[in-house]
């Protein structure tokens, strides 16, 4: 009897164990600190991220650029956001500025897809004279706002007129321009 009475203290106490064991693990659990990620501000909560490319230096290809800026200029007029983005040039100082200076936005508007682009005389007065320099010229237009979902193709006119051109015998804007990669 008086083992049948030690094995029932025994898995009472056994049992206490457990329990107080539980209970410990729990409360320690429950009493680590929790430590929120950093709370951003109101004006950090209305910035999104918009890629510019601009020519890399040393050579004739496009790099990109990732801007955080004010959403809400995004919303009211995102083409002229971007363009004037790239008219200011980059901030990297690995990437050169691709819009001709002087160059001014005299309108942008969207078209079924394709984003007509009204520039001023400076855009092909101003632009280099190597057709490789003036590719770069306008993929750097064409490839940022085709960041935009709802912009296929961009056509480029020089103060309203179409069929316009680069100065030099330079490239033709006859045709809308796709992305290029």
């Amino acid at each position: 009897m008086k083992r049948i009475v030690l094995i029932i203290f025994v898995i009472i106490l056994i049992g206490l164990g457990i329990w107080y064991f539980m209970k410990w693990n729990t409360e320690r659990n429950a009493m680590t600190e929790y430590t929120p990620p950093e709370e951003i501000n109101y004006q950090q909560a209305l910035q999104t991220q918009v890629t510019l490319y601009f020519k890399n230096k040393g050579d004739s290809t496009l790099g990109q650029e990732t801007r955080s800026i004010d959403a809400k200029d995004l919303i009211i007029n995102p083409y002229e956001t971007l363009i004037n983005l790239l008219i200011a040039g980059p901030k990297s100082d690995t990437l050169d500025k691709t819009i001709p200076d002087g160059t001014k936005l005299n309108k942008a508007e969207l078209n079924n897809g394709i984003l007509i682009v009204d520039l001023s005389k400076e855009f092909a007065n101003n632009c280099p004279m190597t057709l490789e320099d003036q590719s770069v010229v306008v993929y750097s237009l064409v490839n940022t706002l085709t960041e935009l979902t709802e912009v296929n193709a961009v056509k480029i006119l020089i103060d309203g007129q179409e069929n316009q051109a680069f100065n030099y015998n330079g490239m033709s804007f006859k045709e809308s321009f796709v992305r290029k990669i």
